[in-house]
C-alpha cells in the first residue's frame, strides 16, 4: 500500500501505474531528469545551429546576386542584365547627382540623357529637372546593389556641377562663363577645358581633379581630408581645415588664404 508521487491518489501493492493520473508508480530519479534535460538541450542548440546557417546562406546569396531582383538588406539586387533609359529634358546647365552614380559629361549642340543600370532598376531611378538644374539619383527610399549606375550627358554649357554620395563625374568643356563644383560625401570629380572664374567646395574627403581646367581667379572651400587640384592665371583665394590639401598649377596671386587642422596649400611640380 503506497501513494501515488505525483498526485498523492492511494495505490495497491501490486500497481505499476495511477489509475488516477497514470503516471509510473516508481518516481523518476534525479539522473533521469538530468539526461531528459541534456537532450532537449542538445536538439535546441541543433535547431539554433541550423536556422542560424540557414540565415547565413540567404545573406552570403543576395550579396553576390545569386538571388537577384528582390529586396535584401542590401536593398534591390540588380538582375545583371544592364539596359539604357533615355531621358528628354532640356534647357539645363546644372547636373546635381547622388547615390553613387557615375557621370559621364559631353559638350555638345543638343541635349542627351541616358542612365545605364539594370533593368530591374530603372524603376528606381530618380531624373528631373528643377529650374535650369538636371537632379540624377535613386527615387526616396530606395537602396539597391549593382555594379553599375551610370549618367551619360550631353549639354551645350555646364555651370554648375554637384556630387554627393560618392559620385563620380568627368567631362571635357569649354566655358565661356564660371564653373561652380560643389561636392560631399567622398565624391570625385575629373574635368578639362576652360571656364572663366572657379569656385570649388568639397568635404568629406572628396577629390577635385581640375588641374586640366584652365580659369583665372578660383575660390577653393575644403574641409575633411578633401583635396583639390586647380589650374589658374590670376587670384587664388582658399580656406582650408580638416587636413585637406590644395595643388594648383599656374602662378596666381595668393588673396585670402586660411589653412587649419593640418591643411597645405602646394604647387603642381
Amino acid at each position: 500500500m503506497g501513494y501515488c508521487w505525483k498526485c498523492g491518489n492511494k495505490l495497491e501493492d501490486d500497481m505499476a501505474f495511477c489509475p488516477k493520473c497514470g503516471s509510473a508508480v516508481n518516481q523518476p530519479s534525479s539522473h533521469d531528469y538530468v539526461k531528459e534535460d541534456k537532450v532537449i538541450r542538445t536538439v535546441g542548440l541543433a535547431i539554433v545551429g541550423v536556422l542560424v546557417a540557414v540565415a547565413v546562406l540567404i545573406v552570403v546569396l543576395l550579396a553576390v546576386g545569386v538571388l537577384p531582383g528582390i529586396q535584401s538588406p542590401f536593398g534591390t539586387i540588380g538582375s545583371g542584365h544592364a539596359t539604357t533609359v533615355q531621358y528628354n529634358f532640356t534647357d539645363f546647365t546644372a547636373v546635381s547627382a547622388s547615390h553613387g552614380f557615375t557621370v559621364s559629361l559631353t559638350q555638345g549642340t543638343t541635349y542627351n540623357i541616358g542612365i545605364i543600370t539594370d533593368d530591374n532598376i530603372q524603376q528606381y531611378i530618380d531624373v528631373r529637372r528643377e529650374g535650369s538644374t538636371l537632379y540624377i539619383g535613386l527615387k526616396p527610399g530606395m537602396g539597391v546593389t549593382t555594379t553599375q549606375l551610370r549618367a551619360e550627358i550631353t549639354v551645350p554649357t555646364l555651370t554648375n556641377l554637384q556630387l554627393s554620395g560618392g559620385s563620380q563625374a568627368n567631362g571635357d568643356f569649354n566655358m565661356s562663363g564660371n564653373f561652380v563644383v560643389d561636392l560631399s560625401g567622398g565624391s570625385r570629380v575629373i574635368m578639362s577645358g576652360a571656364a572663366a572664374d572657379l569656385a570649388v567646395s568639397g568635404s568629406g574627403g572628396s577629390q577635385v581633379n581640375l588641374q586640366d581646367l584652365q580659369v583665372q581667379n578660383a575660390q577653393v572651400d575644403l574641409s575633411g581630408g578633401s583635396q583639390a587640384r586647380i589650374n589658374l592665371t590670376g587670384r587664388l583665394d582658399a580656406t582650408l581645415s580638416g587636413g585637406s590639401q590644395l595643388h594648383y598649377r599656374g602662378n596666381p596671386s595668393m588673396g585670402n588664404i586660411d589653412t587649419s587642422g593640418g591643411s597645405s596649400i602646394s604647387p603642381i611640380t
